[in-house]
C-alpha cells in the first residue's frame, strides 16, 4: 500500500492505493496547511491504516541534496529547512521519499501520460511559476540540485541585482503575468497581450529543448486551461519553427493528459522504483 501526496503551495492531493488503477478513484484534494494539520487531515480523510509500505511526496520547491529538507519554497510557509523526511517517517512509521512536485508530474506523464513511449522527455508546467524536469528511460534524470527551468534567464537587456526578475517564469508564469499585465492570466482579454504571453512561453520552451535535447516536450500546468485551442496551436508552431533553426527536425510537442493527477501517478512510479 502506498501513500502518495502532491503538496503544492495552495492545494494538496493525496491517495492511498495498491496499484495505479486506483489513483483516480481514491484521490482527493484539500487546502495545503501546516505540517501537523496536514497529518491530521490525511488520517481523517483516509481512515488511516497501518500497512503502508512507503510514502512518496511531491513538494513545490528546491530540496537539499539528500531530499530531506526544502531549501527554497516561495509558497509553503513553515516548511522551509524542516527535516521533512524524519518528521514524516516518525508520523507514518515507514520509509518516506520527497521529490520536487514537477519532477513527479514529469515522471507520471512519461510512464502513464502524454510522454508514454518516448525515451527522453522534457516536461514544463505552467502555473503560478514554471516548473519542469527531464525524464530518461522512465526515470527522473540524475541531477545535483533538482531542475528549475523556470529560473533560466531570458532577458539580458536589464541586468539587475535581483536577476530572477529577468527569468523565464517572470515573463510566462502566472505570478509574472500578473506583474507585467496587471491582471491574472484568466483575466487577460487582449489578444495582443495573450499573443505576447504565448511567445514568451514558446521562447523559454525553445531554450529548454536546447538544454535537454528530448524526444518529446510535454507541456502541462493549470495555466494552459486559460488558452484557446488556437493559442495552443500557435505556441506549438512557434516552438517548432524556432527549434528547426538549430536542429533538422523538432522533437514532438504534446500537451499533458493526466491533469491534476500527474504528480500522484509519478509518485506511484517512484514508489515502485524505490522497491527495486
Amino acid at each position: 500500500m502506498y501513500l502518495l501526496a502532491n503538496i503544492g503551495g495552495t492545494k494538496t492531493k493525496i491517495a492511498l492505493v495498491e496499484n495505479e488503477k486506483e489513483i483516480k478513484s481514491k484521490s482527493f484534494v484539500f487546502p495545503t496547511s501546516d505540517i501537523d494539520n496536514l497529518f491530521s487531515k490525511v488520517k481523517s480523510e483516509l481512515l488511516f491504516v497501518d500497512d503502508i509500505d512507503c510514502v512518496v511526496c511531491g513538494v513545490a520547491g528546491v530540496l537539499d541534496k539528500k531530499k530531506e529538507k526544502l531549501m527554497y519554497t516561495p509558497n509553503l510557509k513553515g516548511w522551509k529547512e524542516v527535516n521533512l523526511k524524519k518528521k514524516f517517517e516518525k508520523e507514518f512509521g515507514c520509509e518516506v521519499f520527497f521529490e520536487n512536485d514537477s519532477a513527479l508530474e514529469a515522471l507520471g506523464e512519461s510512464v502513464y501520460g502524454a510522454g508514454r513511449g518516448f525515451e527522453i522527455l522534457a516536461y514544463l508546467s505552467f502555473g503560478t511559476g514554471i516548473g519542469g524536469a527531464r525524464v530518461v528511460s522512465g526515470k527522473i534524470d540524475k541531477n545535483r540540485f533538482g531542475f528549475e527551468p523556470g529560473h533560466h534567464i531570458v532577458d539580458f537587456t536589464s541586468f539587475k541585482q535581483d536577476i530572477l526578475k529577468n527569468d523565464f517564469e517572470s515573463f510566462a508564469g502566472g505570478r509574472g503575468v500578473k506583474k507585467r499585465f496587471n491582471a491574472y492570466l484568466k483575466d487577460v482579454k487582449s489578444k495582443k497581450e495573450i499573443s505576447k504571453i504565448v511567445n514568451y512561453m514558446a521562447i523559454g520552451s525553445f531554450n529548454v529543448l536546447l538544454f535537454w535535447s528530448p524526444d518529446v516536450l510535454v507541456v502541462g500546468g493549470g495555466n494552459l486551461s486559460f488558452f484557446s485551442a488556437q493559442d495552443r496551436l500557435k505556441y506549438k508552431k512557434t516552438v517548432e519553427s524556432l527549434i528547426k533553426k538549430v536542429f533538422i527536425s523538432s522533437p514532438k510537442i504534446k500537451f499533458a493528459n493526466l491533469g491534476d493527477l500527474a504528480g500522484l501517478y509519478g509518485a506511484f512510479v517512484f514508489a515502485k522504483q524505490s522497491e527495486i
